[in-house]
């Protein structure tokens, strides 16, 4: 989503920010490995969309990129033979590497995670990845046109379903009332929005520790009046002398009741010098987010993060 906030001196994402930490001898320094709002994804990882017919509702919804690339990506199609994709050349182990896909116009969230990863697959080569972020287009937990909306059980199965695609640890993530991508025709970036859509973006990073982490509001701790070492522990944070940064997503009923405020002011307090980036989960039926903690449950009261 376009809109940006204001906090402290703190831009904040409404689909949020993705940066690489990579750990060099100094600590850790940010690096701005993919920024969703411009571009989700490098040059040539595309847009996937389902072949859709005359009679489907996504057709009729105002997306430019539906008619001009109705089609199922190659690298997913039951056409394709597998043995003729030429295997990929060894990537050395301490190389940092990046996949990323958007899949638009499939029925279920599950399908759509099957192409996405299948690409990012293609893209990360033996590269196996350590943190995956996923944006899930909200439009599947609506009723319309005759759909049935996905069930808080479907969008709890997403973290441990892109374990299993992916072969990655960590997973992050959220429902957003549009998600993005790179055009297959010239590489541009494009929003997808009111469409049924799953932005995926993957990663290896060596050399990095992810911890990730979620809260609630109750967990929260005063920042006027709780110690560092109280937040420190609260984000499974390690010293501030190790300078982290943090990718913190929140569901919009913890954004409404202030909790954000106070847990950014809260990390601030414990990490001063530290990049914090993220986003809030949006659309008109909420959905939340999510994270690999917890059994991957998506709750919009809570707030995850790495």
């Amino acid at each position: 989503r376009a809109e940006v906030a204001m906090k402290g001196g703190h831009v904040f994402l409404v689909v949020g920010v993705v940066l690489a930490l990579t750990q060099l001898s100094s600590g850790f320094q940010t690096v701005p490995a993919t920024i969703a709002r411009l571009s989700l994804g490098s040059r040539g990882a595309g847009v996937s969309t389902r072949r859709l017919d005359a009679s489907s509702e996504a057709c009729a919804l105002p997306l430019r990129g539906c008619a001009r690339r109705a089609r199922r990506s190659p690298l997913t199609s039951p056409a394709m033979n597998m043995d003729s994709v030429p295997p990929s050349p060894p990537i050395p182990e301490d190389q940092q590497v990046w996949g990323s896909a958007v899949a638009v116009g499939y029925k279920t969230i599950e399908e759509a995670l099957e192409d996405a990863a299948g690409r990012c697959k293609q893209q990360l080569g033996t590269a196996v990845p350590d943190v995956a972020f996923v944006f899930v287009s909200s439009r599947y937990l609506e009723a319309r046109g005759g759909a049935t909306p996905a069930s808080k059980k479907e969008l709890g199965r997403i973290v441990d379903q892109v374990k299993r695609l992916l072969g990655v640890k960590h997973v992050i993530g959220t429902t957003a009332s549009g998600v993005l991508g790179t055009s297959e025709d010239d590489g541009s970036p494009e929003e997808f929005e009111d469409f049924k859509g799953v932005s995926l973006c993957a990663a290896r990073l060596p050399n990095v520790h992810i911890q990730p982490f979620r809260l609630t509001a109750k967990k929260l701790p005063d920042p006027m009046k709780g110690s560092q070492d109280e937040w420190r522990q609260l984000v499974k944070g390690p010293p501030e002398e190790e300078k982290p940064s943090f990718v913190v997503l929140a569901g919009q009923a913890f954004s409404a009741q202030g909790e954000l405020s106070k847990l950014i002011t809260g990390l601030d307090y414990a990490y001063s010098g530290a990049v914090k980036v993220g986003g809030i989960s949006s659309g008109m039926i909420p959905g939340g987010v999510f994270a690999s903690v917890d059994g991957g449950k998506c709750v919009d009261g809570d707030a995850v993060g790495l």
